[in-house]
């Protein structure tokens, strides 16, 4: 049994110094009521750089008032008073293993506009990460995580604190304080993890790193279900543990399955992950966290009432039910205005008791108004209002709407998303979009996914769009980028690092995804293979997981290019799931712009060869460009084949040359056409460049 003892005063005494033990780590308080040390106990190294108050407010009336004191309490507690005697705080802290947990059971203070608690400054620089709410080093680690969704992490340098809005926000709340070797900080945060009481997930958070499910990559298919043993086939060739459904929803909310894909709905859905069960393989399933279509059923019911809103104004005239041009309220809309519903845009939609109003124009002067209106949108029925009422403008993104996640509404999206996550028995889940359901108030997105995670059942993989440190506990891997259209070793490198950096600093697995095996198309270039190949090296030599989208073998195989591109990538994962490199390769491999090969002779033995590189730029107007040897004289090893990869480059031609077509002359006052939207200001002026003479410059405004 582990045993915890504080070294405190007698009750209500104030006295030089608290110390609070726990298996790793000794806390002490000062007689200021600071945290003055934070000390392992295996290394006596110290983790604070300095003293921080436990307790800061900052006080409706302007004053600002810190810890000026503490005193142990004989039922355990601990009482810190506030400077300018404005008052004290009593908390309760309960010791874990690594770490302590913090309860504010009463704050006797005046109303404050905003609260920090365990200001902390830690002596680690190495990583820090706003996700885990964690600073470390190779050594060591500091992490302060909020409990409940109503307290903020906050990292700025190697300062780290809690943060309350105010005095309700923080009184009975909790929050977590873990500082160990870093040896020890899996342990220490998964202890955090139980003792703050959040759902929890064994392929997450503070697990994540050494749980095997997690290790294994996914395809990303938009999956048919007549094709899904060609795809499990797929799957198998490139090594894949996982087939993730992406894009298979009809809307969002109720999340029926695409009959062009499932026939039988959600039937077909379930079927196809039984029949990726039953092949050995992992099932994924995608989710746009929050969003509700507006074509969904609930859009056009009375639960629509619990949608989110930008902003709510109040009718300033009647509205009739029908023949209305204008929708009149007293207050002047906001800068957010959009005139058209569109995927990034805030939209330009008004509830006004459960009809929905969309309008094409903002009037900003009085009477302020809302014109170009469509009646009954989504849906919804059109019907008379009365002065007074409130106009909602219902925040969107993504052409979705958000519920509010503490309603009923926000309780059956969750319940909807656990029962089709339930009824195929999936094995993963990515909760994209969540950032749009935050724009207003962050801590709307981090109940709705706290939501859907507490009702999924067993140990899920879980990916996310958007994050925050409420959010962390169940999170799996961190990383992932869109995969690039130009120039993609230098794109690898850079997401190298970034991941590297992230799976440190935030402590959860890696993600080198969404990479995409392209086709060259109008608007960027193929994937070469030897650049595909550099991908794979890299993922494997840093131990990473992939995800890769792009693909479809719903009717046909892939191309023979691709399908040879997708072997290879196969091969890099099976050694690397197999941890199947000799020793030292991994590190040769993880080298920026080192280049492998990985292939297997006719007696089925396996080599891994350098490749060194020369790139020949060929300019039609640079004489003799087209004429170069290359020489491998200097080469770390010796050479035993080269290929040769030729490439146009997606370019204009020679601005000067005879035969350039001129689409716009700057120096002439025609062909240029100037419009703009509503709130964009647009100038353009006319200029002579010193190297490109005559110019054009653009200026574009948006004033909201």
């Amino acid at each position: 049994m582990t045993a915890f003892f504080v070294m405190a005063c007698a009750a209500q005494s104030a006295c030089a110094d608290i110390s609070i033990t726990n298996t790793d780590a000794v806390l002490t308080f000062n007689a200021k009521g600071f945290v003055a040390s934070i000390r392992e106990r295996a290394t006596s190294r110290e983790l604070l750089s300095q003293p921080g108050p436990m307790l800061t407010a900052k006080l409706a009336d302007g004053r600002r008032a810190v810890s000026d004191g503490v005193a142990a309490r004989a039922d355990g507690r601990f009482v810190f008073k506030l400077s300018q005697d404005v008052g004290e705080a009593v908390f309760r802290i309960i010791p874990f293993e690594g770490g302590w947990s913090f309860t504010v059971d009463e704050l006797d203070l005046p109303e404050a506009e905003y609260l920090v608690l365990c200001d902390l400054n830690v002596t680690c620089r190495q990583w820090r990460g706003r996700f885990a709410s964690l600073i470390s080093d190779s050594k060591s680690g500091v992490a302060l995580r909020p409990y409940d969704l109503s307290l903020g992490a906050g990292l700025n340098g190697n300062r780290i604190h809690i943060a309350a809005a105010c005095k309700a926000d923080a009184v009975g709340k909790r929050f977590g304080l873990a500082g160990v070797p870093r040896a020890r900080l899996a342990r220490a945060l998964q202890a955090m993890t139980i003792a703050a009481g959040v759902p929890v997930s064994f392929a997450g958070g503070a697990w994540s790193r050494d749980a095997e499910e997690c290790r294994g990559s996914y395809l990303q298919p938009v999956l048919e279900y007549a094709a899904t043993e060609d795809w499990i086939d797929l799957a198998r060739r490139g090594c894949f543990s996982t087939i993730h459904f992406r894009y298979w929803m009809d809307t969002l909310g109720h999340y029926g399955a695409k009959t062009n894909l499932f026939p039988r709905g959600w039937t077909d859905l379930f079927a196809a992950a039984d029949k990726i069960h039953a092949a050995g393989l992992r099932a994924g399933i995608h989710t746009l966290t929050g969003c509700i279509s507006p074509q969904d059923p609930w859009v056009a019911s009375d639960l629509n009432t619990n949608l989110l809103a930008w902003t709510t104004y109040t009718l300033a005239a009647d509205l009739p039910q029908a023949e209305a041009t204008e929708l009149v309220v007293n207050e002047e809309p906001i800068q957010r205005h959009d005139t058209e519903f569109t995927y990034s845009g805030d939209g330009n939609a008004i509830r006004i008791g459960t009809e929905i109003v969309q309008y094409s124009g903002v009037r900003r002067t009085k009477p302020y108004a809302f014109t170009g209106l469509t009646r009954g949108a989504f849906g919804t029925r059109a019907a008379a209002h009365k002065s007074g009422a409130a106009a909602a403008y219902l925040q969107q993104r993504y052409l979705a709407f958000y519920p509010d996640p503490d309603s009923p509404l926000g309780d059956a999206l969750a319940d909807q998303i656990a029962r089709f996550f339930h009824g195929g028995r999936f094995d993963q889940i990515y909760l994209d979009g969540a950032e749009g359901m935050g724009f207003v108030n962050r801590r709307d997105q981090d109940k709705m996914m706290r939501k859907i995670l507490s009702r999924l059942h067993a140990s899920p993989v879980v990916e996310a769009s958007s994050w925050s440190s409420h959010n962390w506990w169940g999170h799996s891997r961190v990383g992932a980028w869109d995969s690039p259209c130009f120039d993609s070793k230098r794109f690898i490198d850079d997401h190298v690092r970034s991941v590297a950096w992230s799976r440190e600093a935030e402590f959860l697995g890696a993600q080198m995804g969404w990479w995409s095996i392209r086709n060259a198309c109008p608007h960027y270039r193929g994937l070469f293979a030897d650049e595909n190949e550099y991908f794979s090296s890299r993922v494997a030599g840093m131990d990473a997981t992939m995800s890769v989208t792009g693909l479809n073998v719903n009717k046909k195989p892939l191309t023979f290019y691709r399908s040879n591109m997708f072997t290879v990538m196969g091969w890099y994962e099976r050694f690397r799931l197999a941890d199947a490199w000799a020793e030292g390769v991994r590190e040769k491999m993880n080298a920026e712009r080192a280049e492998f090969r990985l292939r297997q002779d006719a007696q089925g033995l396996w080599s891994l060869a350098p490749v060194t590189t020369v790139v020949q730029r060929v300019k039609g107007t640079v004489p003799g460009s087209g004429i170069w040897m290359a020489d491998f004289a200097k080469a770390a090893f010796k050479p035993v084949g080269a290929d040769a990869r030729v490439e146009a480059f997606y370019a204009p031609g020679d601005f000067n040359a005879k035969n350039a077509l001129v689409l716009f002359d700057p120096a002439s006052e025609e062909g240029l056409s100037v419009s703009s939207a509503s709130n964009v200001v647009f100038r353009t002026e006319r200029a002579v460049d010193p190297e490109r003479g005559a110019v054009l410059k653009m200026r574009a405004e948006n004033r909201g």
